[in-house]
């Protein structure tokens, strides 16, 4: 009797995912036009932001980790950060301006009209979350929304999102299962849609030649490299001199001017290393 009610039991736990799991194989052409966006995003520059409450800042994290340090080899890092790892910020900006700005206010000081936004929401409707997705539009980037809660939360979602995926189910466990899966496939299929576009035109003052040999990329590489800012360009963009030619990456995350020495680590600067004279 025991044994029966323990197969009983997983049939049904079984049973409640089959139902979600198919309605995101349902929304593959949904998932597959964000992925193309990001794809297109990354191409041209832009970095991930990634951000969420209670379980989902493990979830921003986790996201922003894949991307960062590829878990198939050959694939190349891509730049990303987690709005929710940083406790001094978040708590910062709660005291000063409430929890429903703790990621709209980080956008707006780290974030490129090039830039990717994905925010979290188990329920979507975590108020943050849609305020941060929402300065992100205003800001120019491109809004991605990963939600629960069925077609209530992928309307709330959907108001300032330029594509939401949803878990279509209540159950915030069984959510966050789906979004693991969505979120893994978000990696794979930018990847995919990467490797099939052309090589970006070649700026004789804002780029440098693809890959070749040993040279070390500071977009692709997934090693720190530093190098020497040449010049600020704007919105939190450089030009840097690699050693092997020039080669256009963020600073938004560091405070660094001309003849800098900085770490960069997938094309973002992490850290000021020399000063100039």
């Amino acid at each position: 009797m025991a044994e029966q009610a323990v197969m009983t039991a997983m049939r049904s736990a079984f049973d409640r995912r089959t139902a979600p799991g198919r309605a995101l194989a349902g929304d593959a052409d949904v998932l597959a036009r964000a992925c193309r966006a990001m794809a297109e995003r990354f191409r041209a520059g832009g970095k991930l932001i990634v951000f969420g409450n209670g379980a989902a800042c493990a979830d921003a994290d986790h996201v922003a980790v894949e991307f960062v340090h590829p878990v198939i080899v050959g694939k190349r890092a891509l730049p990303a950060i987690s709005l929710a790892g940083d406790a001094a910020s978040l708590t910062a900006v709660a005291g000063a301006q409430g929890l429903t700005e703790v990621f709209a206010a980080r956008i707006r000081l780290l974030a490129a009209p090039a830039d990717i936004a994905l925010g979290i929401s188990p329920d979507g409707r975590c108020p943050n979350v849609l305020r941060g997705l929402r300065a992100a539009r205003e800001a120019g980037l491109l809004t991605v929304a990963l939600v629960g809660g069925g077609e209530a939360g992928a309307g709330e979602a959907g108001a300032v999102a330029d594509h939401v995926l949803a878990a279509r189910c209540d159950d915030p466990l069984l959510v966050r299962e789906i979004h693991v899966t969505a979120y893994h496939m978000l990696w794979e299929l930018v990847h995919v849609f990467l490797d099939r576009m052309p090589a970006p035109p070649v700026n004789a003052e804002t780029a440098s030649p693809s890959c070749a040999g040993d040279d070390t990329c500071l977009t692709c590489s997934d090693a720190a490299v530093p190098v020497r800012v040449r010049k600020l360009l704007g919105g939190g963009r450089a030009l840097a001199e690699t050693g092997t030619g020039t080669e256009e990456i963020s600073v938004a995350l560091v405070d660094a001017g001309p003849g800098d020495t900085v770490l960069v680590h997938a094309g973002e600067a992490i850290a000021v290393v020399g000063r100039s004279a």
